[in-house]
Formats: structure tokens, sequence, C-alpha cells
């Protein structure tokens, strides 16, 4: 029992934890910021302590929701939770030579949060969202609906893009 309280006061193993778990934090960070839960004057030290650094001025959300109905490949039709890990790699493929931007599954959709320094890029994302749906179809032989929100100015508003998003999904 001894050892025990030892390793828990162990800074060095505390720290080690601390880095394994950041992916997790991270990502439920990020969840937290498109639902709007995080208090806007705790969102910049919370960006800081998951080591997420947005550089640029302009922030959009894009959802991407999966179709699983559609899909006619044998193989993913066995193993649909594969599904969303090959949207969001082909995402990441196309959406890295876009704009800084950061992915992740979330319920049963894709996220991404895309950071521009121009609003001119917007019709560049809308062409890599399609490129994404044309990449998936290809491969997966699958369909998937993207929606994008609006394009925000500050990250406190990024709830506001990914309603957006979810909602353009439903038409």
């Amino acid at each position: 029992q001894h050892e025990e309280y030892d390793e828990k006061r162990n800074i060095e193993v505390l720290h080690k934890y601390y880095i394994e778990s950041m992916p997790i934090m991270k990502e439920q960070f990020l969840i937290a910021s498109i639902e709007g839960k995080i208090p806007k004057e705790q969102l910049r030290q919370q960006l800081d302590r998951v080591q997420v650094d947005f550089k640029n001025k302009y922030f959009a959300v894009g959802v991407i929701s999966l179709d699983y109905s559609q899909i006619s490949n044998d193989k993913f039709k066995e193993n649909t939770m594969l599904l969303p890990i090959s949207a969001q790699k082909i995402l990441d493929d196309v959406m890295m030579n876009i704009c800084e931007c950061i992915s992740f599954r979330y319920i049963d959709n894709v996220i991404i949060i895309c950071n521009f320094d121009n609003k001119e890029i917007i019709k560049s994302l809308i062409n890599g969202f399609n490129e994404v749906c044309r990449n998936f179809k290809k491969i997966i032989d699958g369909n998937i609906s993207i929606g994008l929100g609006r394009v925000c100015v500050k990250f406190d508003d990024i709830y506001l893009s990914y309603n957006d998003a979810k909602s353009a999904l439903e038409y």
C-alpha cells in the first residue's frame, strides 16, 4: 500500500499519465467546445492546456454524416465501425492541403474544425468536402454527406458553426 501512495505522489509518473491522456482530453475539450459547454472566459486557458494552437483568424465546422444503409462494399458492411475511421482519414488527407484543421469522431459523425486566415478559402473548403465525398464513394463505395457551418471570427462561437453544419445535413 505504501508503494501505491509513492507512485501517486511521483510527479514524473503523474506527468506521464497526463501526457498519455492528452489525446482524450483534447477530444473531450473539442466536443465540449462545439457543444458550447465551456464558459468563454475558460476557453483560451483550456486551448493552451490541451495544446491546441489555432493560428488563424477564422473558424468553420464541418460535420460528416455516414449513410450506413448505402454501403455496398461487403468488407465494410461487416465492419461498419471502421467507416468513420476511413471517412476521417480521407477527410484529413484532403483537407490538410487546404487549411489548418483538427478532425475527431463524435457519436456517429466525423467533425472537422477548420482554421484559416482568409474568408475566400470557403470555396476551397467546399471543393475539398466534395472531393472527400467522391473519394469515399470510390474507396468504400458508400455515401457520405458533409454539412458546413458559418464562418466564425472567434473560437468562442464555434458552437454556432457546429449547429449550422448539423442543420445543413438535415436538408
